[in-house]
């Protein structure tokens, strides 16, 4: 994870409308793909250029070997 990014990110969804704490933004990004969808679209508004795969990764939201995969390895 990338504390910067996702502070950031947290940044542009604060300007938004959003009103919560950053905790909070990580729990909803993390269980809402909805709104990673919309922090995504915010963040490739400002010039981000990958894909929401390595957007999530980049946040943390997704492990490297978990981004294409539903599926969490024990």
């Amino acid at each position: 994870m990338n504390e910067q990014a996702l502070s950031y990110a947290y940044e542009l969804f604060k300007a938004d409308g959003y009103g919560d704490s950053l905790e909070d933004f990580v729990t909803l990004i993390n269980s809402n793909p909805n709104a990673l969808q919309d922090s995504y679209a915010l963040f490739k508004g400002d010039g981000y250029g990958d894909s929401i795969e390595d957007y999530g990764v980049l946040l943390g939201v997704k492990k490297k070997d978990e981004a294409g995969s539903n599926t969490e390895k024990s």
